[in-house]
């Protein structure tokens, strides 16, 4: 597996903030010399701030969380 696919494998790890120190050391090392890498992080990074951004959070009635979670138990 090449340097660039490794980088885009765990590339949403990153973002999301889930990535081990060891895989978050490759990363930065990585795009600091590779530009094409870096550009696609700096994308998918926007896109995810935007999305981020323009969610609303919504509150639901406890009877319908209630009931939902009594249907998931079912499961």
């Amino acid at each position: 597996m090449s340097d660039c696919q490794k980088v885009v494998d765990i590339l949403e790890l990153i973002i999301d903030k889930e990535a081990n120190p060891e895989e978050e050391q490759f990363f930065k090392s990585h795009i600091d010399k590779c530009a094409p890498c870096l550009h696609h992080y700096e994308i998918d990074q926007a896109m995810f701030q935007l999305i981020k951004e323009n969610l609303e959070k919504k509150t639901c009635k406890s009877t319908l969380l209630d009931s939902i979670k009594s249907e998931i138990s079912k499961i």
